[in-house]
């Protein structure tokens, strides 16, 4: 950027600056538990069900929500989900389990034996505050 002696607006680490709101919009984006109507919007007509970590990078999207997306690695880098309920907390693919998402450590395939549905919430697995860990039964 250059200096107000430059004709330039004098402002430095304008790229770090915006680097730093975008994340900020992806910080909401995960921890936005009001229901914003901004963040509503979002989860309704760019992710539409899907988990905004895994999503691909659409050709036509905005110039901002492509930025956003490309951003995911750094800002996934430090992230951590608390469960609470496990409501809100995709079970395969946010970073909840200590080493790493269940999807990135087993895989698809074993999404697919599980029986559960890739959108799954790691309430599936809690009852009374308690881990329940389901169990198949024997094909005979």
């Amino acid at each position: 950027m250059s200096s107000k002696k430059e004709a330039g607006l004098g402002i430095k680490w304008i790229t770090e600056l915006n680097e730093i709101a975008l994340l900020k919009h992806i910080w909401n984006l995960c921890n936005d538990s009001d229901g914003s109507i901004c963040f509503t919007w979002i989860r309704s007509n760019l992710l539409r069900g899907r988990n905004f970590w895994t999503i691909k990078t659409p050709k036509n999207c905005s110039r901002i929500w492509g930025k956003i997306l490309k951003l995911r690695s750094l800002a996934w880098s430090k992230m951590k989900y608390i469960i609470g309920d496990g409501m809100t907390t995709s079970l395969w693919f946010d970073n909840w389990h200590p080493h790493s998402p269940l999807a990135d450590s087993y895989g698809e395939r074993f999404i697919y034996d599980s029986g559960m549905e890739k959108n799954a919430r790691v309430n599936v697995l809690i009852n009374n505050l308690e881990w329940r860990i389901p169990t198949t039964q024997a094909i005979s």
